[in-house]
C-alpha cells in the first residue's frame, strides 16, 4: 500500500479494517499502534487516533497490558479505570513494582470478533509477539489519554475508591494569549469551523409551567393511577413506575456573534411490567415525554394494558418465511441502522453504507425519513442545536431517495457543507451529530386493513439485544423481546422462542405497506406500522 492513499482519516480506518480482516492472525492479535502504522504504512500519531474511532464503533478490543520493569514480561490487565493500579508483582519473575500509566501500563488492540474471529487459543502468539516488542515500540496509556476523543470518555470513566493512575512525567505547555490562535492553529485541530452568528430560529414550544409547578403529590397520584389501571387488567403484574420532571436552561455565546439561549420542562413517564407464571416468564416496558404537559399522560398505560390483554394467550408459530408487522417500537429494529447510516460522521468517515449515495432511490417509496426538531414540546425539540446553529426540518429520506445527513459543526466542516443543526453534546464531551426528533413518516393504509390481509404471520412490538451487533452495516439479528401471531387476519396470541434477521438495505427495498396510524415512542421517536412482506422468521419446531 502506498503511503499517499492515506491522506484522508476515512482512508485510513478503510485500511484499518481491510488489514484487521486480511493479515496474518498473529499481526493483529494483541497488536502495539506502532506495529499497525508500520503495516499500513501510516504515522503513528493518525494510526492511534484511528484505532480510538474503531474502538468506539466496535471494531476492535482495547487490551490493557503492564510490562514487568525488571523481566519486561507482559499481562494483561482489566480496565485501568477499574483495577487498583498501584503496585503489583510480576507472574514471571515475581517482582513487586509499582505502576505508572507513562511506562508500565500499555495497550494493544486485537480485531473485534464481529469483524473477524481469531482461532489460535489465547497465550498462543507469545513468543510471537515477545519478538516484536523489540520491534515497535510501546504505547502507553498517558499516550492513549491524549487522544482527545478517548480523553472525553475517561472524563466520564470514574477509577475505583482504591485505584489511581500514577504518572511520572508530564508535559507542560504554556503560552500567553498573544499569538495563542496561531498556536492552536499549527498543534491544535485542524478544522476550518466557521462558528454561527446571530440568527433567528424557528419558534418551538418547549416549556410549559404546569410541569415546572407539577408538585410530588400530584406525580405520586398520576403514579398511583397507572398501577390501579394495570393491576385491573392483570393483578399478578409487578410495576415500577417512575416519573421525573425538571426544568433545563441552556445559554449559548460565541466569538461570531452569536448569543441564544433555550428553556425547557422535561417530563417523563417509565412503566415497567414483570409477570411470572411458572416458567413464563413477561417483561414489558414503555416510555412517555413531552416538554408542553399532555393531560393524556395514561397513554403508555393503555398501550401495555392492550398488551397485557393480548399476552395472555400462547400461540405457536411455525418458523419459515412469512410477513412480519413491525409495530412502532419494533420499528426500532430498522429505525436504528438508518441513524447510523445518515450520521455525518460515520458518512465522512466513509464507513456508512450511504456514503456518496445522496440522490439516489435506495428503498421502497413508501419510506421517508425525518428529522425534526422545530415539533412542539418533544424532548429533542428546540430553537437552537447545542452550537447555536438555528435547528432545521431536514427530510434525510423522502419516498426512498437518500436526500442527504446529520451534520454538526465540525463534520460539516469535514465534509464542505454546512450544519444541518445537529450539535449535540453532553457536559463534558464535543460536539457530534445526533438527531433530534426522529420520524418515520406514516403511510396510507389503516392498520386493521394491515392485519385483515395477513393469513399468517408475525407482529413485533420488542426485540432482545436492540442496538448489539454490526449495526452499522445495517444487519440485524434479534430474539423477539415480545411478539404475537396473526393468523386469518386476527392476533391471536404471544410468541415464544422466535428470532428474526435480516439487513435494512435489503428488507426496506420491498414494504409490503405503512400505517396511517403512528406513535410517539420513547420521547423522540415517532414510527407507523411497517409491514414487509415476506422475511425470514427462525424459532423452534
Amino acid at each position: 500500500m502506498n503511503e499517499n492513499q492515506l491522506d484522508s482519516p476515512q482512508q485510513l480506518y478503510v485500511a484499518l479494517r481491510e488489514h484487521l480482516r486480511r493479515a496474518d492472525e498473529r499481526d493483529v492479535d494483541h497488536a502495539r499502534p506502532s506495529q499497525l502504522a508500520h503495516a499500513l504504512q501510516a504515522p503513528v500519531r493518525p494510526t492511534l487516533e484511528t484505532l480510538v474511532d474503531a474502538l468506539f464503533d466496535g471494531d476492535v478490543i482495547l487490551h490493557w497490558e503492564l510490562e514487568c520493569p525488571m523481566c519486561k514480561a507482559h499481562s494483561e490487565i482489566s480496565n485501568v479505570f477499574l483495577t487498583p493500579l498501584h503496585e503489583a508483582t510480576c507472574a514471571s519473575c515475581g517482582a513487586d513494582f509499582r505502576v505508572h500509566a507513562d511506562q508500565e501500563t500499555q495497550v494493544t488492540f486485537s480485531p473485534h470478533p464481529r469483524i473477524r474471529e481469531l482461532a489460535l487459543p489465547a497465550g498462543e502468539n507469545k513468543a510471537y509477539h515477545d519478538a516484536l516488542h523489540h520491534q515497535y515500540p510501546a504505547t502507553t496509556v498517558q499516550e492513549l489519554m491524549t487522544v482527545q476523543r478517548f480523553r472525553d470518555w475517561a472524563q466520564n470513566e470514574p477509577l475505583q475508591g482504591n485505584a489511581y493512575l500514577e504518572v511520572r512525567k508530564m508535559t507542560l505547555w504554556f503560552s500567553d494569549l498573544t499569538g495563542s490562535t496561531a498556536l492552536y492553529a499549527r498543534n491544535g485541530d485542524r478544522v476550518p469551523l466557521v462558528f454561527p452568528g446571530p440568527q433567528l430560529g424557528p419558534d418551538v414550544r418547549t416549556f410549559d409551567a404546569t410541569i415546572a409547578d407539577l408538585s410530588v403529590a400530584r406525580m405520586v397520584e398520576i403514579g398511583q393511577e397507572v398501577i390501579a389501571y394495570l393491576r385491573e387488567i392483570d393483578p399478578d403484574v409487578l410495576l415500577n413506575v417512575t416519573l421525573k420532571r425538571g426544568v433545563n436552561q441552556a445559554t449559548i455565546r460565541n466569538q461570531a456573534g452569536a448569543d441564544v439561549a433555550f428553556k425547557r420542562s422535561p417530563f417523563s413517564l417509565m412503566i415497567e411490567v414483570h409477570r411470572v407464571k411458572g416458567d413464563d416468564i413477561l417483561i414489558m416496558f414503555d416510555m412517555v415525554g413531552a416538554t408542553v404537559w399532555d393531560s393524556d399522560y395514561m397513554l403508555a398505560a393503555r398501550r401495555l394494558g392492550d398488551k397485557l390483554r393480548q399476552a395472555q394467550q400462547i400461540s405457536v408459530l411455525t418458523p419459515g418465511r412469512m410477513p412480519v408487522l413491525f409495530s412502532p417500537t419494533g420499528a426500532l429494529v430498522l429505525g436504528l441502522p438508518l441513524m447510523e447510516g445518515v450520521d455525518g460522521k460515520n458518512v465522512y468517515k466513509g464507513i456508512s453504507p450511504l456514503a456518496g449515495k445522496v440522490g439516489e432511490t435506495l428503498f421502497d417509496d413508501k419510506l421517508t425519513l425525518v428529522d425534526d426538531p422545530t415539533v412542539d414540546g418533544k424532548f429533542g425539540s428546540a430553537a437552537y442545536d447545542d452550537e447555536g446553529v438555528p435547528h432545521r426540518r431536514n427530510v434525510l429520506i423522502g419516498q426512498g431517495k437518500l436526500n442527504g445527513f446529520l451534520y454538526d459543526l465540525k463534520t460539516a466542516a469535514q465534509s464542505g457543507v454546512e450544519s444541518t443543526g445537529n450539535g449535540s453534546r453532553g457536559l463534558f464531551n464535543q460536539p457530534n451529530p445526533a438527531p433530534t426528533n426522529l420520524i418515520i413518516a406514516p403511510g396510507e393504509t389503516p392498520l386493521t386493513d394491515m392485519i385483515t390481509g395477513i393469513d399468517e404471520g408475525l407482529l413485533v412490538q420488542d426485540v432482545l439485544g436492540l442496538g448489539q451487533g454490526n449495526v452499522l452495516s445495517g444487519a440485524f439479528s434479534n430474539p423477539i423481546a415480545l411478539g404475537f401471531k396473526i393468523e386469518k387476519g386476527e392476533i391471536v396470541g404471544r410468541v415464544k422462542d422466535v428470532s428474526i434477521a435480516g439487513n435494512i438495505y435489503d428488507v426496506l427495498q420491498n414494504i409490503a405497506a405503512v400505517s396511517r396510524e403512528s406513535e410517539w415512542i420513547y420521547t423522540n421517536f415517532n414510527a407507523p406500522y411497517i409491514l414487509l412482506e415476506e422475511m425470514n422468521v427462525a424459532g423452534k419446531t
